[in-house]
């Protein structure tokens, strides 16, 4: 059987909401929360988490997995997770094959359990496809909606502006709880796959992401 690890990233600052990864959610912090919820997966067998926090690496420590300082250009606000993803498949390559599945949990993800990660994991052992957690969207007007560029509008599907909700199908969102694939699938493009993915449909409760203090308060 391939071997499943996991990866936990969680930068010192966010500018969004100050300290997001240590606030606490029901007297818990994220990071920790995120870490036990790996720990408690019947499939993985290593976790990571790399940040470039004195204090979160500490507590990665003290949780009994492997702690990954990250180097200060890899913790920008710029730093995309393609971006942090590829330097650690960097840092481990010569202990783990491409075959290698990956397991990508944000810490922003407080009601994403060691449930949730193991039925996310079987589908995609069934379905042999990345895997990404979504949620379905209450608003279908969405997928209506326009983007800005050189003071014009520019829409996301042209096909769907002036249909009516009940002609667009329906509209799933992701929640940023789960990404799953292989070291070899996000290689190939260098990134996070976003073709030919399967989802984990979870429900809106539990895609709750935690990035600004209204999210903490709701």
């Amino acid at each position: 059987m391939q071997e499943i690890i996991s990866l936990i990233p969680a930068k010192s600052k966010s500018r969004r909401l100050k300290n997001k990864n240590i606030r606490k959610y029901k007297g818990k912090t994220l990071i920790s929360i995120t870490i036990n919820a790996s720990l408690k997966s019947k499939m993985i067998s290593k976790t990571f988490v790399s940040s470039d926090s004195g204090l979160i690496l500490k507590i990665a420590n003290k949780m009994k997995v492997y702690p990954i300082r990250r180097n200060k250009n890899l913790a920008k606000d710029t730093t995309s997770a393609d971006d942090l993803i590829k330097n650690f498949i960097k840092q481990i390559s010569k202990n783990y094959s491409k075959k290698t599945i990956l397991v990508y949990l944000q810490p922003t993800s407080p009601k994403r359990d060691h449930k949730h990660i193991d039925q996310a994991l079987k589908i995609f052992l069934k379905e042999k496809k990345p895997l990404v957690s979504v949620f379905k969207s209450k608003n279908k007007s969405t997928a209506k909606s326009f983007f800005l560029r050189k003071n014009r509008l520019f829409a996301l599907r042209e096909d769907f502006v002036n249909k009516n909700d009940q002609q667009i199908p329906e509209i799933y969102l992701q929640n940023g709880a789960i990404y799953i694939f292989t070291i070899k699938s996000f290689l190939k493009n260098g990134s996070i796959p976003k073709t030919n993915i399967m989802p984990y449909v979870m429900s809106e409760k539990d895609s709750l992401d935690i990035n600004y203090q209204s999210d903490l308060k709701k």
